[in-house]
């Protein structure tokens, strides 16, 4: 069994900014993903 978290501290980076049309539309910064956490099994016969 293996538990695992990945960003734990759930922090918002700002990985990159994201322009449509040269900047005359919809502005907005490219994010890393929120908080995950889950447990992984393996049985082996």
């Amino acid at each position: 069994m293996t538990f695992y978290i990945n960003n734990l501290t759930d922090e918002n980076a700002q990985l990159g900014f994201d322009r449509e049309r040269g900047g005359r539309a919809r502005l907005a910064f490219n994010t890393n993903q929120p908080r995950t956490f889950g447990l992984t099994g393996r049985i082996k016969f």
